[in-house]
């Protein structure tokens, strides 16, 4: 079904086809998600290559980290849909925001305090994956 009204630039009435927005609003989140690493990046090719290794070795294994948690938290944001298709109409609710938060927080930083203890939350969950306990 086309979007119609949008009239970027003052132009005509441009038609947008509602498959070609969630592509585009897909690229944007991935793009998204690359911001966070992209400081780490940057600050790599601040560093002279091979001056000094050690912090070289930790903003790639820094880099490597965020990516993992990202795609974790994701991960676990497609699993809370998952079991929202078998859960009660409360529950299924439930799971449904807490979908949402995990896809904000993958990424992005925590506006309420239930999205801050959700990520506080599978912070620890990764720690204790990585730790082994």
């Amino acid at each position: 079904m086309p979007i119609t009204g949008l009239q970027p630039s003052g132009r005509e009435d441009v038609d947008v086809d509602a498959k070609q927005v969630n592509q585009l609003v897909a690229k944007l989140d991935q793009i998204e998600e690359r911001c966070v690493v992209v400081k780490v990046d940057q600050k790599i090719d601040m560093l002279a290559a091979g001056a000094e290794p050690d912090k070289e070795e930790f903003y790639a294994a820094a880099r490597i980290t965020m990516l993992a948690a990202i795609r974790f938290i994701e991960r676990y944001a497609a699993t809370l849909e998952t079991e929202r298709g078998n859960a009660d109409a409360a529950r299924a609710q439930e799971l449904g925001q807490m979908a949402e938060i995990c896809r904000k927080i993958a990424t992005g930083k925590p506006d309420t305090f239930r999205e801050a203890l959700q990520l506080v939350w599978l912070t620890h969950v990764i720690a204790n994956i990585a730790g082994g306990s």
